[in-house]
C-alpha cells in the first residue's frame, strides 16, 4: 500500500465514524428529549450537559476554519499563527464554565434573543438575519476545507472541486435521514 491509498483509507474511515457518530447523537437525542421544534432540533431540548456542548461547539467552530486558514498561518508564522484555535477554545471553555447556567436559567436560547430582550424585536431580527448568513458561511467554509485538504493529501484521487463535493455529500448524509 502507497501513501496516499493510506491517506484515503484513513479519509474513509473517518468519514464512515463521522456518520456513525452523528446517527448515534440522534439516537441519544431522540430519547433525552421529546421536545419537538426549534429547541428541540436546534438545542436538543436542552437536554445536553456541558461538557457535550462545548466540545461539540469547540469542534463545528474549529472545523475547516482552522484546519486550512490558521494552520497556514501557523506554517507561515510559527507557534503565534495558531494562537486564534487556542484562544477560541479557552474562551469557550471559560464561557461555557461560567455562563451557561445563567442563561439556561434566564431561559435564553440563542444570541439573537439576547439583543432582542435588551434593545428591541428590529434588533432581534437583524441579528438574526446575520447569524443565519454567519451560520452558511460557516457551512461554506466546511466544504472548502474538506476540498482543500482532500485535493492536498490525494491530488491522484480528489481535485479541489470533487474535494469540496465529497465533503458536502458527507456531511450532510445525516441530515437526508432525519
Amino acid at each position: 500500500m502507497n501513501d496516499s491509498q493510506i491517506a484515503l483509507s484513513v479519509i474513509i474511515i473517518f468519514c464512515i465514524v463521522l456518520v456513525v457518530a452523528s446517527f448515534m447523537a440522534k439516537r441519544v437525542q431522540e430519547k433525552r428529549t421529546s421536545s419537538s421544534g426549534g429547541t428541540g432540533y436546534l438545542l436538543a431540548g436542552k437536554s445536553f450537559g456541558l461538557i457535550l456542548v462545548t466540545v461539540t461547539t469547540i469542534g463545528f467552530a474549529i472545523g475547516a476554519n482552522t484546519t486550512t486558514g490558521i494552520s497556514q498561518q501557523a506554517y507561515n508564522l510559527g507557534f503565534s499563527g495558531g494562537w486564534y484555535g487556542y484562544a477560541f477554545v479557552i474562551g469557550l471553555i471559560y464561557t461555557s464554565y461560567f455562563f451557561s447556567e445563567k442563561f439556561r436559567n434566564a431561559n435564553i436560547s440563542t444570541i439573537s434573543q439576547v439583543y432582542g430582550d435588551y434593545y428591541g424585536e428590529d434588533t432581534r431580527l437583524i441579528a438574526s438575519v446575520g447569524q443565519i448568513f454567519m451560520n452558511f458561511t460557516l457551512l461554506v467554509a466546511q466544504f472548502v476545507g474538506g476540498g482543500a485538504i482532500l485535493n492536498t493529501i490525494m491530488p491522484e484521487y480528489f481535485t479541489f472541486n470533487t474535494g469540496i463535493f465529497v465533503s458536502m455529500v458527507i456531511l450532510h448524509i445525516p441530515a437526508w435521514f432525519s
